[in-house]
């Protein structure tokens, strides 16, 4: 009715390459318009090279490759964005992805000096004013006869500065 083979010989090695686990590390983070977050990102399981998609808002990224763990990925967001790891292979096979990280953009910030004028030995002084554009508070440093003064953080917008100085340059 059927044959057989009855004598069979060899062998064959199987690897069973374990399963990649990739995730955003940290949670969120603060930066103004125009800087750079860095969302660092972990593997466990797997053997690099490690390929990951996420998304910004909802919308699909380009995917990243990378052989660094841990790594950080560095994107320049224009507004408050929400990153979300989607996916993760690693040598062909197809991990779990997890995570998610916000980055908190701020507006730019400026300042515009205005105000003083000529100030005179044992005067009235003069006043300057800084206004600034942008969430406070606000840290703004400057010098007195070139050397430059202790940081000063304020919430008032415009600040005033009253001037009057014994002599030199502020």
């Amino acid at each position: 009715p059927g044959c057989f083979v009855s004598n069979v010989s060899g062998q064959k090695i199987i690897h069973v390459t374990p399963l990649t686990t990739a995730k955003f590390v940290g949670g969120s983070a603060k930066l103004c318009n125009g800087g750079t977050v860095k969302v660092p990102l972990e593997f466990t399981g797997g053997t690099g090279p490690w390929t990951i998609t996420y998304t910004a808002n909802g919308v699909i990224q380009p995917t990243y490759t990378t052989i660094t763990n841990p790594d950080t990925l560095q994107l320049m967001p224009t507004d408050t964005t929400t990153y979300i790891l989607t996916a993760v292979s690693s040598n062909g096979c197809i991990g779990t992805a997890s995570g998610q990280f916000v980055a908190n953009v701020g507006d730019s910030l400026s300042a515009v000096l205005s105000g003083g004028g000529q100030v005179c030995q044992n005067g009235n002084g003069a006043t300057l004013l800084i206004n600034f554009s942008g969430q406070g508070p606000f840290t703004y440093q400057y010098t007195a006869n070139n050397v430059l003064q202790p940081a000063v953080t304020t919430s008032k917008n415009p600040e005033m500065i009253k001037l009057n100085p014994p002599n030199g340059v502020i």
